[in-house]
């Protein structure tokens, strides 16, 4: 019987081990205006395209206009694509829309926080563990941090 138990606790750690659960990172702008938003990786932006949890269309964000939370910004089909702009070999930009949703990264067990060194916008850096901690959580690891105004207060 013992065994039995430990057999299955071992299948069930197997499993829970392998598991792997998609992680977004949303931004969400409330202010009347657009903001400039930077992304900067602590390696080489092609070599990001090369990791299984990036892919190809790492350089396209998808935004809803309206601020959402993760199920309602999956729920509309409407897609609006904004480019990223490369600014040098580790730094992306994009223009976030005024009262819009964005989501910056897609990818699997959040390991965009092994990549992301730093955001900017406002002349504010942010690390992604501090960005990390600013948002809010949602189910299934997704995070939604909320630009509010020059400095972050309403």
């Amino acid at each position: 019987m013992k065994k039995i138990k430990l057999f299955s606790l071992l299948i069930i750690l197997t499993l829970f081990i392998s598991c792997t659960t998609k992680s977004d990172l949303f931004i969400q702008n409330i202010m009347s205006n657009d903001v400039l938003f930077k992304v900067t990786y602590n390696i080489d932006i092609n070599e990001l395209s090369e990791l299984p949890d990036y892919g190809s269309n790492h350089f396209e964000v998808d935004y809803k206009k309206g601020i959402l939370n993760p199920k309602e910004f999956s729920k509309i089909n409407e897609v609006n694509i904004i480019k990223k702009q490369r600014l040098n070999n580790n730094t992306l930009s994009v223009l976030i829309p005024k009262n819009s949703t964005v989501r910056i990264e897609e990818t699997f067990n959040m390991s965009y926080i092994h990549y992301i060194d730093y955001i900017e916008y406002d002349n504010k850096k942010i690390s992604i563990n501090d960005l990390i901690n600013l948002s809010k959580r949602q189910k299934q690891s997704n995070y939604i941090y909320t630009i509010k105004s020059e400095n972050n207060k309403i």
